[in-house]
């Protein structure tokens, strides 16, 4: 069975807001000093742990590696807010935005 919760809130700063051990649930009786906050990235890495060995089973293990590969190298609002917090250039960003489109119709084409 997983380890992980049943559900969760998600801040828009990345973490996970999960209810406190024991409880499984966000109902009325789950005070706020209850719930716990985790990075989403540590979140996904124990849903990877728990559904490898059935990917893995099921000959489908390859598909999971673009998740890690999203965790290693961030996606593209993470590259997006490195080059604003660079340069506070929103044209820069909007060039990376118009780069990686091109980029990938080239790559599909």
């Amino acid at each position: 069975m997983s380890s992980l919760p049943k559900s969760i809130l998600i801040t828009l700063g990345g973490n996970a807001i999960l209810p406190a051990r024991g409880t499984g649930t966000f109902d009325e009786q789950s005070a706020i000093t209850r719930l716990t906050m985790q990075p989403i990235a540590q979140l996904i890495r124990r849903a990877l742990r728990d559904v490898e060995p059935h990917a893995r089973e099921l000959g489908s293990d390859r598909e999971l590696e673009g998740i890690r590969d999203i965790l290693a190298r961030g996606n593209g609002s993470d590259r997006q807010l490195r080059i604003f917090n660079a340069n506070r250039d929103i044209v820069e960003v909007t060039r990376e935005i118009s780069d990686a489109t091109e980029a990938g119709a080239a790559v599909k084409a």
